[in-house]
């Protein structure tokens, strides 16, 4: 590459007008005059209506991928915790109730059968709850620990108990 091609044009005039003087070049034209000043939209539009069907199917896919899978794994969990207040409906016998398939934040009104020996503060932390409060809805397990296949009642008081056993 040559030196003259790295030259921006005020200085190819600065030159051309030192060493030859009777030379014209054209007018020089400021960059604001040369290209128009183009919004991002209008730019967003031009590029939009240059592409293809297909790039624009891969373009909107892509968007909704990557938008719609932290909606589902973030919001979702959050909306249905949102909603048991309104929809467990639980026995006060706890016998019944279903097992939990796996502890955390959001799982209310199961039964955790516990696959081994466990502490009451490892299951506390996996299920959001306050040891005190697991304490007191699981009277019928011992103090020290959690007996393997022992039934824990995971309950955090945001659904209702039923006022019959059904």
């Amino acid at each position: 590459m040559s030196t003259v091609s790295q030259l921006s044009m005020r200085q190819y005039r600065d030159i051309v007008s030192t060493i030859a003087p009777e030379l014209s070049l054209p007018k020089e034209t400021s960059e604001d005059e040369a290209l128009p000043a183009i919004s991002l939209w209008e730019r967003l539009r031009a590029v939009w209506s240059g592409m293809t069907t297909l790039a624009r199917r891969l373009v909107i896919g892509t968007l909704i991928v990557v938008t719609g899978i932290p909606v589902t794994v973030l919001v979702l969990p959050w909306g249905l915790w949102w909603l048991v207040p309104y929809t467990l409906v639980r026995p006060r016998d706890s016998t019944g109730w279903p097992s939990c398939r796996r502890l955390a934040w959001h799982v209310d009104g199961c039964l955790y059968h516990a696959p081994a020996d466990l502490y009451w503060e490892w299951i506390a932390a996996q299920a959001a709850q306050p040891v005190a409060e697991l304490r007191a809805n699981n009277r019928h397990l011992p103090a020290a620990y959690i007996p393997a296949r022992s039934a824990v009642v995971i309950w955090h008081g945001r659904g209702q108990l039923a006022k019959k056993a059904r």
